[in-house]
């Protein structure tokens, strides 16, 4: 199954970060599809959710399949704040050559 990464970022960068995740998944040989946060989606059909403190989703609880949800920022207070399910991994995605 491909997983499903909605992706929720500030809209002047979504391409950047888009482009930067999709090559990454190519890279590791990895058929992910990945779907803007403004676009119409399933919450049910979302394994991750990679998002920025400013991105349009701030409730992950509709999205009760996650598997993770992918930091693309330095802090983890603001992230810990917002409404989760439960004993959902919270991780920080690192990448030297990603500047978004």
């Amino acid at each position: 199954m491909t997983p499903r990464i909605l992706l929720s970022v500030e809209a002047d960068e979504a391409a950047a970060w888009r482009a930067g995740l999709a090559q990454a998944a190519a890279h590791a040989g990895l058929a992910a599809r990945i779907i803007d946060a403004t676009e119409a989606h399933d919450p049910q059909s979302i394994g991750y959710i990679a998002f920025t403190h400013a991105g349009p989703v701030r409730d992950f609880r509709p999205y009760g399949r996650l598997k993770a949800l992918l930091s693309l920022w330095a802090g983890v207070e603001k992230a810990l704040a917002l409404p989760a399910p439960p004993q959902i991994p919270l991780c920080r995605m690192v990448e030297p050559g990603l500047r978004w």
